[in-house]
């Protein structure tokens, strides 16, 4: 059977149900399609909507949570007629199966399966199944929770319309904005948004858009009418300018809502820890045209019991307010076009790397944690908080980062020339730079190690530095990432040690490597052994011969028989100058160069 789906015709009312259990004149209840966008399937009594299926996002109804498109749901909305109109089918995914869906005289709708054993109908599924499926249970913004007690409670930043029919069970007026929007108000106390995961989105969707990279923020706080917005992948942009109605929590499935709220509430939320609710993540809010955030500290139980070290995390930086922007999982999703295959850029110790591009254009690189990496939340904190406070040409910028439940992301901007190992151990990329780049690059690198040693206002001992750690801008700038392993020293230490060694085996110092010792002069051991690379072409651990097990060995038995040009690159050899060099000063540290080179 097909169920035409046509805006211009309007709501159809496919199915009508019996007047009562053993009267089949048509009854009080019709089940059809509402085609305005997203399309639903709706079942409407003599008062109006009783249940709504959510929107089709072409696999599933996203408001029915069990609806698996691999598992008995064989749905289809064909592509547009001749005549404008569209169809939903269904097909089961078993051809023999016979299956058959009706309209209760009651107003239940339900789903058969034919049983040939036995001849008879078996229900597979019946809605609205439970209370918070009928229809806008708990009123207009308000969300319906079955697990909660009450059922029915207001979004954050509203409250009862009736706070006394409210407390006696009575739902149906809803709930009101306790602050109004500041939509036309041009000073820094604009609104913002509080995400909400897991839920039916409301009815109406007023707009809807298919662009991938839409900045969502931005076109609803554009509209002073918009009250939420929401994405799906297979629907696109959703906007509300009216009241947010039928909203369900659900357990598991749903999709993520940003609910429009004053700064004024975005505030009295970001430092409110209230253990028991299920709303969470972060709130962003947008102040003369840049968006920043603040952190929400709402959390179930469970969820702290299961993630208290992140709890600790997010804690930490609203205590420090780090200058650092704090990215939702879905702007990153969006930016990455979903964390795509094409979109990756490489695989390092942390995990994946990935290009994405935000609204404007920016590109950025997204270095998300892998559950697999020997680097943990402790790295990923010590990432954060110590690349926010440090600022230099030669090192690398993060713009922020993203954490979600167990996904870690860091934010940087990216580098088109990648990193310097993809250059120098590249044998058809190697002879782009030639010795004058080489030394510059060399150059750019000892600055920034000078600016962590002492220039900055921490004292920092990187403790990995490598040739894949050495991201290349544009103009092949040198930049020094990945702080995961960093360590900050007063200004009156001179060494620690540690039990846990960690690092890039062939870069570390041997008192590093054997006895946990480290000091600033390991950083300018792990530089001279970059530096001997960067020279050769050649990577320290993968260089091996009878009788030179390593670059370094190699490169010392050259100097002391005075071969030290055999060192160099062949494809730069041309380029570079045997005169002896002059000494000059760089910042206090005495320097050698050829002719600028």
């Amino acid at each position: 059977m097909r169920v035409r789906v046509n805006s211009t015709d309007g709501e159809n009312r496919a199915f009508r149900s019996w007047k009562s259990s053993d009267d089949p004149s048509p009854g009080n209840f019709s089940m059809g399609v509402d085609p305005r966008l997203p399309p639903q399937i709706v079942i409407w009594g003599q008062s109006g909507r009783e249940w709504r299926s959510g929107h089709w996002n072409g696999q599933i109804f996203t408001g029915v949570p069990n609806m698996i498109r691999s598992y008995l749901f064989g749905f289809r909305l064909w592509s547009i007629q001749a005549d404008g109109s569209r169809y939903f089918t269904y097909t089961p995914l078993n051809s023999s199966n016979l299956l058959m869906f009706r309209i209760l005289w009651n107003g239940t709708e339900e789903q058969f399966l034919w049983d040939g054993t036995s001849n008879a109908w078996t229900v597979l599924q019946e809605q609205p199944a439970k209370e918070c499926d009928f229809y806008n249970k708990c009123g207009d913004f308000a969300i319906c929770n079955e697990l909660d007690s009450p059922k029915c409670s207001c979004m954050e930043g509203f409250s009862p319309k009736s706070p006394d029919q409210w407390n006696r069970g009575n739902w149906s007026a809803g709930c009101a904005r306790k602050t109004q929007l500041q939509c036309q108000d041009n000073s820094s106390r604009m609104d913002g948004f509080l995400k909400l995961d897991g839920v039916k989105l409301p009815d109406f969707a007023d707009s809807v858009s298919a662009t991938i990279r839409d900045e969502r923020e931005v076109k609803c706080l554009e509209n002073c009418s918009c009250n939420a917005f929401a994405f799906d992948i297979g629907i696109g942009c959703m906007l509300w300018t009216d009241n947010l109605i039928d909203v369900q929590h659900f357990d598991k499935g749903g999709l993520t809502l940003q609910i429009r709220l004053a700064n004024s509430e975005l505030r009295m939320i970001s430092f409110r820890y209230i253990p028991l609710q299920f709303k969470n993540s972060m709130i962003f809010s947008k102040k003369t045209r840049n968006f920043h955030c603040l952190i929400i500290l709402l959390r179930t139980k469970s969820y702290l019991l299961n993630y208290p070290d992140q709890m600790v995390f997010l804690e930490m930086l609203a205590s420090r307010r780090a200058d650092i922007t704090v990215f939702n999982f879905s702007s990153i999703e969006a930016a990455t076009n979903f964390f795509s295959e094409e979109n990756k850029l490489g695989l390092g110790g942390f995990g994946p790397v990935y290009k994405g591009k935000l609204f404007g254009g920016q590109e950025i690189a997204v270095k998300r944690l892998s559950r697999k990496s020997s680097q943990g939340l402790d790295e990923f904190k010590n990432e954060v908080m110590l690349i926010a406070k440090l600022q230099h040409r030669n090192l690398a910028r993060l713009h922020g980062f993203c954490v979600q439940e167990e996904d870690k992301m860091l934010v940087y901007k990216y580098m088109p020339n990648k990193s310097l190992d993809s250059f120098i151990f590249n044998p058809a990329m190697r002879a782009k730079l030639d010795w004058k780049k080489r030394f510059e690059i060399i150059e750019g690198i000892a600055r920034g190690l000078l600016y962590l040693h002492r220039d900055s206002r921490l004292r920092i001992i990187h403790r990995d530095l490598k040739a894949s750690n050495i991201l290349l801008d544009k103009d092949m700038n040198p930049k020094i990432s990945d702080f995961g392993m960093a360590r900050i020293f007063g200004t009156n230490e001179n060494e620690a040690s540690t039990n846990r060694v960690v690092g890039t085996y062939g870069y570390m110092s041997p008192e590093y490597a054997m006895e946990g010792l480290f000091l600033v002069k390991s950083d300018v051991y792990s530089f001279g052994v970059l530096l001997l690379e960067i020279v050769s072409g050649k990577k320290n651990l993968g260089f091996c011969t009878p009788e030179h097990p390593n670059l370094i060995v190699n490169a010392w038995h050259h100097l002391k028989e005075g071969k030290g040009m055999e060192l160099i690159d062949p494809c730069i050899r041309d380029t570079c100058s045997t005169d002896k060099p002059r000494n000059e000063s760089l910042n206090g540290v005495t320097v050698s160069s050829v002719d600028g080179r």
